[in-house]
C-alpha cells in the first residue's frame, strides 16, 4: 500500500546506496567460445558466474554478446543455448 509523505516523516534518507554488482564478462564469453560447446543461461549462471549477479543480468550480458556477434543463440524447446558464433 502506498504511503503518504506524512507517514514517512520519521524515516531516514539513505543517499549512499550502492549500485548493482558488476562482473567482468569478457573472460566468461572467452571461455564459452574456447569450450566449443553451447551453454544454457542457467549453466552459465551457476558454473561460470557463480551467482555473483542475478540470472536476469547474466541473460542480458549473454544477449549483448549475441548482438556483438561473438556468440550465437539457439533455441531448443524453450531453452536458449549460447555458444561460439563461428561453429556450424
Amino acid at each position: 500500500m502506498p504511503k503518504s509523505l506524512t507517514e514517512l516523516q520519521n524515516c531516514t534518507i539513505n543517499p549512499k546506496r550502492k549500485g548493482g554488482k558488476k562482473i567482468d564478462f569478457a573472460p566468461i564469453v572467452k571461455s564459452i567460445i574456447e569450450s566449443g560447446k553451447f551453454w544454457s543461461v542457467s549453466e552459465v549462471h551457476t558454473k561460470m558466474v557463480q551467482k555473483k549477479v542475478s540470472r536476469f543480468r547474466t541473460m542480458k550480458l549473454l544477449q549483448r554478446a549475441v548482438t556483438g556477434r561473438r556468440l550465437q543463440c539457439r533455441d531448443l524447446k524453450g531453452t536458449y543455448y549460447y555458444g561460439d558464433a563461428q561453429l556450424k
